[in-house]
């Protein structure tokens, strides 16, 4: 009958008490309470005071028109030169380089999309060489040149067009 008693005790003072078995003894970090973020009101509000009042239409100027300047040294000949002077990056096919890796590097190095990639590298795989594209020369000769450092290998042709 004692033992009853002083079990009824303690569930009473646990009941009455904020901590229980399945809360700490102190605060933890985790029991902080978050208050609600209060803002602040605006540096300046927006009086009628401070607001200018317009009386009549507004008119707005007509924009100017310059012509375009000629750049230093820009030859129109020039560009169209540089246009011609294209040439086809190609990759070939190896036994060292997983299918997947010349993919990835085709992406990343080239900038291809993924389907372009997998169908170029594909290309290679059955046919033993592929055309990535038509690039500038010097374009075409540095991802080249990043493809053989990613362990790829391909080269640049010039075209005749």
């Amino acid at each position: 009958m004692v033992q009853s008693i002083k079990i009824i005790c303690v569930a009473a003072a646990v009941m009455i008490n904020a901590v229980s078995a399945f809360t700490a003894p102190w605060p933890s970090p985790m029991s902080v309470s978050v208050q609600p973020r209060r803002f602040a009101p605006s540096p300046l509000p927006a009086t009628s005071s401070s607001m200018s009042t317009v009386s009549g239409p507004a008119t707005i100027d007509s924009p100017s028109i310059e012509a375009p300047q000629k750049r230093r040294g820009y030859d129109a000949d020039e560009e169209h030169k540089m246009d011609e002077d294209k040439s086809i990056l190609r990759i070939f096919n190896d036994s060292i380089n997983t299918r997947e890796y010349v993919s990835r590097c085709l992406v990343q190095v080239v900038g291809l999309s993924e389907d372009r990639a997998y169908e170029t590298m594909m290309h290679a795989h059955e046919f033993g060489l592929a055309a990535v594209g038509k690039y500038a020369t010097p374009t075409a000769q540095m991802l080249a040149e990043r493809l053989c450092v990613s362990g790829v290998r391909a080269d640049f042709v010039q075209t005749d067009e």
